[in-house]
């Protein structure tokens, strides 16, 4: 999610790069721009006479994974509004460009949302090949964050939030195991932190157990 204003003149567009990194996919990438219409008074007397002026602004999005603005994905291109959108879906990894163009100089805003999404999604979160109990402490640390989290932070979809949907990821790799399955589904962090590292330290003593029987 991010923001942008600035002026932007005729000949002297303005560009944004965005990356999706390989592994993921933008599921869906929303992108609004918009500008003030002009008002000026005609009048150079003591009446005000208004007259409004639109300026022409134009959106474009490219793919330059290969070389800059290497070919046009989607254009939005009113001559009749002071807003433009593009709505795109599924794009895979590689880095875009948007361009923001102008017949003449204006003041604008912009605003983009990007859903990415890993396309597996693990729950390995220090990447060490196995999904276990340090994982599931990293998930817990950096549960409730909403934007920004990385998969090192418990981000197993890579959709940017650390929630209730990676825990389910960490749970269906692990949760086939019968000790822990009364734990994941408690929605206490700090509850289920304590019943997990409890069960990670009766483990082994309980395997030695049943070995000694």
């Amino acid at each position: 999610i991010g923001w942008d204003y600035r002026t932007v003149i005729p000949g002297s567009d303005q560009f944004y790069t965005f990356e999706v990194p390989e592994g993921s996919t933008a599921a869906e990438w929303s992108i609004v721009l918009a500008w003030n219409v002009q008002i000026d008074d005609s009048d150079s007397g003591p009446n005000f006479s208004a007259t409004k002026s639109l300026a022409n602004l134009d959106l474009a999005l490219y793919d330059s994974t290969e070389t800059f603005k290497g070919s046009l994905l989607d254009e939005s291109l009113s001559t009749v509004d002071n807003v433009e959108h593009l709505y795109l879906t599924d794009l895979g990894p590689g880095v875009y460009t948007l361009r923001v163009s102008t017949e003449s100089a204006r003041d604008y805003g912009l605003a983009w949302r990007v859903g990415t999404l890993f396309d597996v999604p693990s729950a390995d979160f220090d990447e060490d090949g196995q999904v276990g109990g340090a994982d599931f402490l990293t998930w817990q640390h950096h549960y409730g964050m909403l934007l920004g989290a990385t998969h090192a932070m418990g981000d197993s979809d890579g959709d940017g939030d650390v929630d209730a949907d990676d825990l389910d990821a960490f749970q269906s790799i692990f949760g086939a195991s019968p000790i822990f399955s009364g734990f994941v589904s408690v929605p206490e962090p700090r509850t289920i932190g304590l019943a997990l590292l409890l069960a990670i330290l009766l483990w082994p003593w309980h395997r030695r157990s049943r070995v000694s029987q």
